[in-house]
């Protein structure tokens, strides 16, 4: 049902009014993401929403300014943020509002009630929790992550409480993650001849660890944040573990820098240097160079199925050893939740096991010229606002009902007969720094319009098919082009095969978001994405 001629003058009398997001790139996303087919239907009901997050620094003159609706509400919780400054959750609560009312253009979506949770720490967690299941709120984003508190299977502490809302019937929309590329996921096993009390685990790098590079641009340091955590939390907070391993940091002469020794418990102890949970963390600044994360086997009861997990955050930190296809955080690993991953960035984290993110899609936003974001919180926030306006339009529609109408609508779908071309087995799209730029599919172009030059007829002649993405003009193959390259060897998976005048090479992904206007990426069409068919 299309709006009527009062409502669009509400819209237009609203875009004048009230334009007031930071997000200067939100036609981005209101283009991939197709959102304007939405905006162009009558709400059925006006949604209760829920930001949790941990740090709303502004949100006061966000109000103010339009960029949040007036009767937002904050609830700060018991536990403030130790970072006052922290916006995190403004950031994301202002992409979801922006997107769900067309920056004002479109007010009858606007949430009926919208709630910002200081989530910082499980008090507050688990409290906000609560709050929203007891204000009936109908969809929750939860931009953030745990490298604690579950078993790498949708179960353990943080699960549970997120379990409390999908189980009143609350969408819960969860990033995925940032830590494809520094994650690293084992069995618990003692290395050779470190058998017995105090041996260590067998990791695959020297000395046998898990290499952390700090490799900082124009600082003199790295702050390194380190988490062990292995799968024997409880569903109960308060039940902890007699299993115990202790981690330790060297640098490349093997002089420990850091280390995280606590004692695990089963039941609570007021004790120092005690823990219920299965966890160590180690907080450190590093010079630049090689380190080694080392874990201890301090029991002996771990058996075949346990398995421990590391995660490295920080600014310039890479870990050289890393399982990309297992990294996945809590609580996107839960099977009831919309997990979201972001498909500009290698960092986006997915667990091929549990067959998730469930969605992905661009994450890239703009507040000024030297202020963005990337990552999956943003890609969470547009496909929560995409799920609340499907919701505001079906409001009976089951979680899964509406993951479906959204891959429909976003174009992640299979495609009908006499459809649109796709989809090979090309690269997933969180490996890839591009989207596309139809209505959930890449708008052909037709290479004598776009005035194409010889060396790029030549690989339209080969088959090639030239398409419009969100950087741009490439070729896309329904398989894979490397070997029209013979002289072409990837590094990565997601390495770039660019054509130009001077003829093929090959090209980092992430060194650089644009190519010269004279070449022409050539690629494989991205797993799951299609070619539009005739409009």
């Amino acid at each position: 049902m299309k709006k009527s001629i009062f409502l669009l003058a509400i819209s237009l009398l609203s875009l004048q009014s009230a334009s007031a997001s930071p997000i200067l790139n939100l036609d981005d996303y209101v283009r991939t993401l197709n959102l304007n087919s939405l905006y162009a239907q009558t709400p059925v009901k006006r949604l209760k929403i829920a930001v949790l997050d941990n740090g709303f620094a502004g949100f006061q003159n966000a109000i103010t300014q339009g960029a949040l609706p007036p009767n937002t509400q904050y609830i700060a919780g018991q536990i403030p943020n130790p970072n006052a400054s922290e916006k995190h959750g403004l950031v994301m609560a202002e992409l979801l509002y922006g997107l769900l009312t067309h920056d004002g253009a479109a007010p009858e979506f606007a949430p009926a009630q919208f709630l910002l949770y200081n989530a910082y720490g499980y008090t507050n967690f688990s409290a906000a929790v609560k709050d929203l299941i007891a204000k009936k709120v109908d969809l929750v984003l939860y931009a953030q992550n745990w490298e604690y508190g579950g078993n790498l299977d949708g179960h353990g502490f943080i699960d549970a409480v997120v379990a409390q809302a999908t189980t009143a019937g609350i969408l819960w929309v969860n990033s995925a993650g940032d830590f494809g590329d520094t994650t690293y996921n084992s069995q618990i096993l003692p290395a050779p001849g470190t058998l017995g009390e105090d041996g260590w685990a067998q990791l695959p790098g020297p000395n046998r660890s898990v290499q952390i590079r700090c490799a900082p641009s124009g600082a003199s340091q790295c702050m390194l944040r380190l988490v062990l955590s292995w799968n024997d939390f409880k569903d109960d907070v308060s039940l902890g573990t007699q299993k115990d391993l202790d981690l330790i940091l060297t640098d490349d002469e093997l002089n420990i820098v850091g280390a995280s020794e606590l004692v695990q418990v089963q039941t609570p102890s007021n004790l120092p240097g005690q823990s219920l949970y299965p966890r160590e963390i180690i907080e450190v600044a590093l010079k630049p160079g090689l380190y080694y994360a080392r874990v201890k086997i301090k029991s002996q009861n771990f058996g075949a199925n346990d398995k421990l997990r590391l995660t490295a955050s920080g600014d310039f930190i890479s870990m050289v050893e890393h399982s990309s296809d297992e990294s996945l955080l809590v609580p996107a690993d839960r099977s009831d939740v919309i997990a979201v991953g972001a498909t500009d960035t290698a960092k986006s984290s997915r667990s091929v096991s549990l067959g998730k993110p469930d969605v992905s899609t661009i994450s890239l936003i703009r507040l000024s010229a030297n202020e963005q974001y990337e990552g999956t919180s943003s890609a969470s926030a547009a496909i929560a606002a995409t799920l609340a306006l499907i919701a505001s339009e079906n409001p009976a529609a089951s979680r899964d009902d509406l993951l479906n109408a959204l891959k429909s609508q976003a174009g992640f779908s299979s495609p009908i007969s006499n459809g649109p071309i796709g989809p090979g087995a090309g690269l997933p799209p969180n490996l890839l720094s591009f989207s596309f730029t139809g209505p959930g599919c890449y708008i052909p172009l037709d290479p004598i319009d776009a005035s194409a030059p010889a060396y790029v007829r030549t690989l339209l002649a080969e088959g090639g098919m030239l398409v419009l993405t969100t950087t741009g003009q490439k070729i896309f193959f329904l398989n894979d082009p490397i070997q029209l390259f013979p002289q072409i060897h990837r590094q990565l998976p997601n390495d770039i095969i660019a054509v130009g005048p001077q003829g093929a090479g090959l090209y980092p992904r992430y060194a650089d978001r644009s190519l010269p206007a004279s070449l022409y990426e050539v690629i494989q069409i991205p797993r799951g994405q299609w070619i539009c068919g005739p409009q």
